[in-house]
């Protein structure tokens, strides 16, 4: 007998001396092959279909979801602030900021740090413990330094900018009427010294004059919604714009 059993409709049984036959009860049934164990392995991973296209993108959509969730979480885990009564710290990863209080709650310095070099540091002078605005602050940066005078009310009087021989590299001197407005900016930078006048009417700015060295180079009519730009050269108007 072969490996695959047969079954067989009919059985045909010969003696010496008899004859004897054998018939199934039906005749309908066909003679199929039984199925071995490897053949129905075989069926049932071809059974199984293929990964599709879509399968292959919802992969990888997850896992870049994931990925972008991951990262997100990594990102609040560098994130880091802290408010005390008399300080504030704000970092993120190696960059980190700190502002200290006085007792009245007000800034009186503040550092920037990047890893274990400081980027910049600013510390503010008050003039009394009434003052609500710094009568000075200092700003280091490097090798440079900037330190900045202000009015009782707050606004910029004086600008110094010092470079790493600790002398002036700029300047900026402002003065203000009665009210308040700037009236007057003077700007020096090396050997160049640039003037701005302003003239007020009624609290509004009408007009600009400029001057550079000295020398008168342009006259600005401040209207509403425009300006006219007159420029001069050598005291002499040479040339008329309208700006809007």
């Amino acid at each position: 007998m072969n490996t695959f059993s047969k079954r067989f409709s009919g059985i045909l049984i010969v003696c010496i001396g008899c004859t004897f036959f054998a018939f199934s009860d039906s005749n309908t049934q066909q003679n199929t092959p039984a199925k071995t164990s490897s053949s129905v392995q075989s069926e049932k991973k071809t059974e199984k279909s293929e990964p599709s296209a879509s399968d292959s993108t919802s992969t990888e959509a997850v896992k870049a979801a994931d990925d972008a969730e991951k990262g997100e979480e990594k990102k609040k885990d560098a994130l880091y602030s802290s408010i005390q009564d008399n300080s504030l710290m704000l970092a993120d990863g190696n960059r980190w900021y700190y502002e200290g209080f006085d007792p009245r709650g007000r800034v009186v310095f503040t550092v920037l740090y990047e890893g274990d070099k400081e980027l910049e540091r600013m510390t503010r002078r008050y003039e009394s413990s009434a003052s609500v605005y710094p009568v000075e602050q200092t700003i280091v940066a490097g090798e440079t330094k900037e330190i900045i005078r202000y009015t009782p009310s707050g606004k910029e009087l004086r600008i110094e900018k010092y470079g790493k021989d600790k002398k002036v590299i700029e300047k900026t001197e402002n003065t203000y009427d009665s009210d308040d407005n700037l009236i007057v900016q003077v700007h020096t930078e090396g050997a160049v010294i640039e003037k701005t006048v302003w003239k007020f009417l009624k609290g509004t700015a009408v007009s600009q004059l400029k001057y550079r060295n000295g020398e008168k180079t342009a006259f600005i009519e401040l209207k509403k919604g425009k300006r006219i730009v007159h420029i001069y050269k050598n005291d002499k108007e040479v040339f008329v714009t309208e700006e809007k």
